[in-house]
């Protein structure tokens, strides 16, 4: 288990003892170095360089999110605004069917209402029509009647002149005394 912790400080210390063989070794310390910063500066130049990508892309990334965000917001304010005027058809349809639902309504009771009054007109015409009639001619047999008011006075004048026009011979009131005594008698 302590095996590759061994091999690490090994790792390290093989560069020195490779650069103690070395007639010259500041100078192989030198180029060590000098490769070792640039390959530093490679890797800085990389690093640089993907940070400079990854910065592009986060940009890219807020700017295609913010797009997204704003179609989002654009087609639910949209559906948003189909879903009220649906909303506001479906409201006016409703309120319309109510509307002839209720005149139907009112129609179907004043049919009901006219079919009872006609059912009971029915029924009831047999029974008082004679009413009706007799009513009827109360009333005119109370009404005068101007020619029967002429006919009358008319009569009246004829029985009690002295020389009736209308009858060709005249009636003696002895006449009509005997008539009326004999009449008596009789009873």
């Amino acid at each position: 288990m302590n095996r590759p912790l061994l091999l690490i400080p090994l790792g390290m210390s093989l560069p020195l003892w490779m650069s103690g063989c070395n007639p010259a070794p500041n100078e192989r310390l030198a180029q060590f170095a000098e490769q070792s910063v640039q390959q530093q500066a490679r890797q800085n130049e990389a690093m640089a360089t993907n940070v400079q990508e990854l910065t592009r892309a986060t940009d890219e990334l807020v700017k295609a999110d913010a797009s997204a965000r704003q179609e989002l917001l654009s087609a639910s304010r949209e559906q948003q605004a189909a879903f009220r005027q649906a909303t506001a058809q479906i409201d006016q349809s409703r309120q319309l069917l109510d509307r002839e639902r209720r005149a139907l309504a009112d129609e179907r009771a004043r049919e009901t209402r006219s079919v009872t009054v006609l059912s009971a007109l029915l029924v009831l015409a047999p029974v008082l029509l004679p009413f009706a009639l007799m009513a009827y001619l109360l009333y005119l047999a109370r009404q005068p009647d101007p020619d029967d008011a002429a006919l009358t006075e008319v009569l009246l004048s004829e029985l009690t002149s002295d020389s009736p026009r209308l009858f060709s011979a005249p009636i003696e009131p002895a006449r009509l005394e005997r008539e009326d005594s004999t009449d008596s008698r009789e009873e």
